[in-house]
């Protein structure tokens, strides 16, 4: 192992997992993450190497996802939802097996941003490619596949294999239908994720202007601007989508998400009640209602959601990280931290409570290094921009009450504010 695969002390080993200090070594503590000590001493210097702890996170988090997995039925691969066709939404093939697979690739991708369950990305995956087997010159199939292997890319693990998959699966569809919106969209995803987000705004631009109002593509640049952090614009497409049979579904609880990031509470409350009715069993959409009550201090609501967040997906990463945020509220340090301690995949979301839980507990210092952290090298591992300005600028979130009055977090709102203005130039009409 070269010194460029060394992390020399545990602030280097907490912005590399994207967590903080603490809970690295909550982690080596209970779940053995390989640190080593320069002298026999619980404060001496420590070192780590990214790849030993890379393999590390694997081989927890695949112990994690089987303890998991005996204990929730809402893992078992669910049968693919056979979509119906409608006079409203044209077909998308001559074929009507590739059709009604298509239809059923789009409903599990749905689903998985509305449950995460790993199974319901397979599901479209599988349904993707018997549309394309039917029809092997379908460019929509194709990007159907590349956008199933984009959600599987970013939610599980950045597998850099389903990064591949989705830009060869993108491509194609380009090549097949170069003047398709979805293709110039997925063109701009495999410019996104590799980190040129320069050339990535202008297939999205393209796609805007081959279908203008299409509550499809509005849905996409939505999401698209999310990932630079650019909420209030996020929230205007997200809202543009509402009301579309296709598109509205997955936009409302992406916009309740972006809601909550700008400190507009009841609007999300109000936004995640219709995702809710259609899944009544997604752990991730209670968690975002009981994190709502959270902010808004009805904290016996909030618990009540997590108990059946819990008990639809025991041992759920997000619950109990969601469990964190109100063991903070209530001031109970020893609970939150032990919460926060359960071995989980790091996600933006994930990331932002953690450090509202240090930031309220009494440890400005520990949220600031995670924040300032995560701004810097977040992308790599987040496949977002974190803590933009409009989410920083949030005077609404008390549990940031204590970070507003340090030097270091007006320095960081300052130097964020300057990269949302400018940025905001770049994007033009997005």
């Amino acid at each position: 192992m070269g010194r460029e695969d060394r992390l020399d002390t545990w602030k280097d080993i907490s912005a590399y997992l994207g967590r903080c200090t603490r809970t690295c070594q909550n982690w080596e503590a209970l779940y053995g993450l390989p640190a080593y000590r320069l002298e026999q001493t619980p404060k001496a210097r420590v070192y780590a190497f990214k790849g030993e702890i890379d393999a590390w996170f694997e081989r927890v988090l695949k112990e994690t996802d089987s303890s998991r997995a005996r204990g929730a039925a809402s893992v078992d691969r669910p049968e693919p939802v056979q979509a119906e066709g409608s006079a409203d939404v044209p077909a998308v093939s001559p074929s009507a097996v590739a059709d009604q697979a298509y239809r059923a690739g789009r409903k599990a991708i749905e689903r998985f941003l509305a449950t995460r369950n790993p199974a319901d990305a397979a599901v479209a995956v599988d349904m993707f490619e018997k549309a394309l087997r039917e029809d092997p010159g379908n460019p929509l199939a194709y990007a159907g596949l590349g956008e199933a292997y984009r959600w599987d890319y970013a939610f599980l693990g950045m597998r850099p294999d389903r990064l591949e998959r989705m830009t060869a699966n993108y491509a194609k569809a380009c090549e097949l239908a170069p003047d398709l919106a979805e293709a110039s969209i997925g063109l701009g995803w495999s410019l996104y994720f590799p980190g040129d987000i320069a050339g990535a705004g202008a297939p999205f631009a393209r796609a805007a202007k081959l279908k203008p109002g299409d509550p499809g593509v509005d849905l996409e640049i939505g999401h698209f601007l999310l990932g630079l952090g650019r909420l209030d614009r996020a929230i205007r497409r997200f809202s543009r989508a509402l009301g579309d049979p296709a598109a509205g579904a997955k936009a409302e609880w992406i916009r309740a998400l972006c809601l909550e990031w700008t400190g507009e509470y009841e609007a999300a409350l109000a936004a995640v009640k219709g995702p809710l009715r259609r899944e009544p069993t997604s752990a991730y959409l209670r968690c975002l209602q009981a994190r709502l009550m959270i902010y808004e201090g009805n904290l016996a609501d909030a618990e009540a959601e997590l108990t059946l967040a819990e008990a639809l997906s025991p041992g759920c990463g997000d619950v109990a990280f969601n469990r964190a945020l109100l063991w903070a509220a209530w001031g109970n340090r020893p609970m939150a931290e032990k919460a926060l301690a359960l071995p989980a995949r790091t996600t933006l979301l994930r990331n932002y409570i953690e450090t509202m839980v240090y930031a309220s507990l009494g440890d400005p210092d520990e949220a600031l290094h995670l924040i300032a952290s995560t701004i810097e090298t977040g992308f790599s591992r987040l496949v977002a921009h974190a803590y933009p300005y409009p989410y920083l600028a949030n005077t609404r979130n008390r549990f940031h009450d204590r970070l507003r009055r340090t030097p270091r977090f007006e320095g960081i709102l300052a130097r964020q504010r300057r990269r949302y203005l400018e940025e905001s130039a770049r994007l033009g009409g997005l």
